[in-house]
């Protein structure tokens, strides 16, 4: 399961007031369209029927059951999650294992449970659904961006670098926000100490908070912390770790507006590229998926 993202521009308005609960403004419409325009169209579908299948292969390698199906299922566009439990159903399986592409616990991520539950007790499904747990510390989650983290240091060479691990911001007061950053702290540890990293040269930001969103959000952020802590001729990584797939918040938020904030405080950029369908990231979902089914 995974968040969505719209198809074209006229999925966006629909995409919009399913995100927000209410019908989006022309203007917000327009600034979706224009930063998904920038980047030519979101590779999220594309990448996560990739994954999809990778796991379904790396499954039956594992010998998980006699036939394993994998099914897409996203919350804000198609193919949505109730469309993926209508398609287990058709196909009669036994069990569904339920696994969001997100590593850490979070509310957002406890949507997604929602989501499959409601879709279920509206078809009066009976097939027993089995959540998997976070993966924020798998062994091969951490290897690949330590290992994606420490190439991209070493591109600066003597170049004093800052690495900074982010993830999308939420209400600092919601319910779960504290399981949420305690498993976003462990797992920029994991990484940091993996790749070798200087204590004091990293640390957790946030990201992507909506324009004009009430209340406080988890912080520091992003933007504002690479002028603040980077000087002029210095270097920063950027390491996303809660989105293992690319979309508008890697290859918009940080791609082109984070960098633009470096490139205008003088800092040399780089982002570790998002893991979508590496081995490790495919490894590591087939590890959750073997233990919640055990």
């Amino acid at each position: 399961m995974a968040f969505g993202s719209p198809a074209s521009d006229a999925d966006v308005p629909a995409f919009l007031e399913r995100v927000t609960g209410q019908a989006p403004s022309e203007a917000a419409v327009a600034g979706l369209c224009a930063r998904y325009r920038a980047i030519g169209g979101s590779p999220l579908l594309r990448v996560t029927r990739v994954q999809a299948e990778r796991l379904r292969r790396e499954l039956a390698t594992a010998g998980v059951g006699p036939v394993t199906r994998v099914e897409i299922g996203m919350r804000h566009s198609p193919p949505f999650i109730a469309t993926a439990l209508e398609r287990l159903s058709h196909a009669r399986v036994d069990q569904i294992v339920a696994l969001p592409l997100t590593p850490q616990s979070s509310p957002d991520r406890d949507e997604y449970f929602e989501a499959i539950q409601q879709a279920s007790n509206a078809s009066n499904e009976t097939v027993p659904v089995i959540p998997c747990g976070a993966w924020h510390d798998d062994p091969s989650f951490i290897t690949a961006l330590a290992s994606r983290t420490a190439a991209c240091t070493r591109r600066f060479g003597g170049r004093e670098v800052r690495v900074l691990f982010t993830a999308h911001s939420l209400p600092s007061a919601g319910a779960g926000t504290d399981i949420y950053v305690s498993q976003l702290q462990a797992t920029a540890a994991a990484i940091a100490k993996t790749a070798k990293l200087p204590a004091t040269h990293w640390q957790l930001v946030f990201q992507s908070i909506p324009p004009g969103a009430p209340g406080n959000w988890l912080g520091p952020d992003l933007l504002t912390t690479i002028p603040a802590i980077c000087q002029p001729g210095t270097a920063v990584v950027v390491v996303p770790i809660q989105f293992v797939t690319d979309n508008l918040e890697t290859l918009y938020d940080i791609d082109i507006v984070a960098r633009g904030v470096a490139k205008s405080a003088g800092v040399a950029f780089a982002r570790v590229r998002s893991l979508n369908t590496s081995r490790y990231l495919v490894e590591a979902l087939a590890r959750t998926v073997v233990i919640a089914l055990s």
